[in-house]
């Protein structure tokens, strides 16, 4: 409501006439407009008038800035005064509802011409505009930019309600827009639990998709073995992101360059079932050794069965006796089984 709101002389101080401002008092009624009996149609009354007030400033101080060709980092005092005047106007107009005031004031803010650039007006006033149907502003607030800037707005409070929640929301819809920012700020929050729940394999991708773009804290964070080898389980299985065996053998590879025997392992399966170009045929098979030689049990019994049925491998009943014996005495049952069916046979004894 704008009872309260009389506009003050330095405002409203232009040589720019209002063009509405005789129709406020007419001898009707003691002096006031029958429209301003209803305190509803009175107070919309009063915000269109200000809004078109401040739209009819607006314009012609832009006209002024581009005919003289003046700077908008270098305006002059009288003009930058008739800019805080439109916003005032705006501002008022705003505050009871109006959605195109919401939205230029919003814009003023958010690109700082005239005004000193203050993100967090800004979003709260295209947020207001984009609820009210504004199609210009909802575009907006879906970009990518936007979205980071309002995320910041709900981490941070003040001007509104902490909300961390909406926050993340808005971080993950700007990062799938390739918002670097975006995505190492979330991924890192998921990562070390920092106002959310741990997520490590969400927060992993997001950081890698950050250190892809050149984020050089998210790749201190994702350069581990582990890291890339969780990143790999989800390339694989298409866990949350589109499958790929291309992008999982990457991850696995560096995994693996970091001594992750597990991730040897895996990239050797790929390797073996062709899912992954190697340079040459045995590449799978010194995957799954430099696995079993770290103790992978799992990488023990595969090369057990390799050397046994003679797959890639000249067949090695010694060898794969000796595999599934180093598996075995970690607990892994089928290499038990395997060692007790060759023992059984006579085979390789």
């Amino acid at each position: 409501m704008l009872s309260h709101y009389t506009p003050t002389r330095t405002a409203l101080q232009t040589p720019i006439p209002s063009r509405h401002s005789k129709h406020l008092l007419t001898p009707k009624s003691n002096g006031l407009d029958q429209s301003l009996a209803s305190p509803t149609l009175g107070a919309s009354f009063i915000r269109d008038e200000l809004y078109d007030e401040a739209k009819l400033r607006d314009v012609l101080v832009q006209r002024r800035i581009s005919r003289d060709h003046l700077s908008w980092d270098k305006l002059p005092l009288s003009i930058t005064r008739e800019i805080e005047g439109i916003r005032d106007l705006y501002a008022s107009a705003a505050a009871s509802g109006h959605t195109e005031a919401a939205y230029n004031l919003g814009l003023m803010y958010y690109l700082g011409k005239g005004l000193e650039k203050n993100l967090r007006k800004a979003v709260g006033l295209l947020q207001q505009a984009a609820e009210q149907g504004h199609t210009e502003a909802s575009f907006i607030m879906g970009h990518p930019e936007a979205q980071f800037n309002l995320a910041l707005v709900y981490l941070n409070g003040g001007s509104v309600s902490r909300d961390v929640l909406r926050a993340s929301v808005l971080l993950g819809r700007a990062a799938e827009q390739g918002h670097v920012e975006a995505a190492y700020r979330l991924g890192r929050m998921l990562f070390v639990g920092d106002m959310l729940p741990r997520d490590h394999p969400r927060a992993i991708f997001l950081l890698q998709q950050a250190a892809d773009a050149g984020k050089v804290e998210a790749s201190i964070l994702v350069k581990s073995g582990k890291s890339q080898f969780q990143l790999g389980q989800m390339y694989e299985a298409g866990d949350g992101v589109p499958q790929s065996y291309e992008k999982a053998a990457t991850c696995y590879r560096r995994a693996a360059n970091e001594g992750h025997a597990e991730a040897q392992y895996r990239l050797g399966l790929l390797y073996q079932q062709n899912l992954a170009p190697s340079s040459h045929q045995n590449v799978a098979i010194q995957c799954f050794q430099r696995s079993a030689h770290q103790g992978f049990a799992e990488a023990q019994h595969h090369l057990g069965l390799l050397f046994y049925y003679g797959e890639g491998v000249p067949r090695d009943l010694v060898r794969a006796r000796g595999f599934w014996r180093r598996a075995a005495s970690q607990g892994h049952a089928e290499a038990q089984f395997s060692l007790g069916y060759m023992y059984f046979n006579g085979e390789g004894v």
